[in-house]
């Protein structure tokens, strides 16, 4: 009797620790996924605005890799879009910026959309490439096309850590949103002279 009871005991047991075993195993596998459901923009797949802050936070603890550069890019005349094709059309813009970042520098930078239309890349590389990255990249938005949208412009602006050997990663974030907002301005600048033109 008392070898079925003691069967019987280790039976339970096994069966409650498999139990929670297995509940703490989803439990964290949920943890996960809604960690990665925060931190994860779900139109670009991109991080988001927290997981940029974050990291920022994390950047500031060390001293910055002399290879590393922060992007700013915002898209040209997205509310002209979304106001004359629909929220549709800017999505696919938004997502289109998303998969030419992926295609050009997936290999060596961190992509975040920071906010509606602006994105924000880390990434790692020497002078050289970033020359080459930029002219992959530019070429891959000249290259793209929507199925609502046939085309689509940014402005960015970088800085880097050769650069600006002393700055921040606070600092190099700043100069790149001044530099990104210097090009933008320059855009439409060059747009009203076009339209003056014709």
């Amino acid at each position: 009797g008392e070898t079925i009871f003691s069967i019987s005991v280790n039976l339970i047991i096994s069966f409650f620790v498999g139990l929670f075993a297995h509940l703490y195993y989803k439990m964290h596998e949920s943890n996960e996924l809604l960690k990665e459901i925060s931190t994860i923009d779900k139109l670009t797949g991109c991080y988001n605005r927290r997981a940029y802050d974050d990291k920022i936070e994390e950047l500031k603890k060390d001293t910055l890799d002399n290879d590393f550069l922060c992007v700013t890019i915002d898209v040209n005349g997205l509310k002209q879009v979304n106001d004359t094709l629909g929220h549709a059309a800017g999505d696919e813009i938004i997502a289109g910026v998303a998969f030419c970042l992926r295609n050009s520098l997936a290999d060596c930078a961190e992509f975040y959309r920071i906010g509606g239309d602006e994105f924000a890349v880390f990434a790692w590389m020497d002078e050289d490439e970033i020359e080459e990255r930029k002219i992959a990249f530019n070429d891959c938005i000249k290259n793209w096309e929507g199925k609502i949208v046939d085309e689509f412009t940014v402005s960015t602006g970088y800085a880097t850590r050769i650069e600006f050997p002393d700055k921040s990663i606070t600092e190099l974030i700043r100069i790149s949103d001044k530099r990104m907002y210097e090009n933008k301005k320059k855009f439409y600048e060059d747009k009203n002279k076009d339209r003056r033109v014709l």
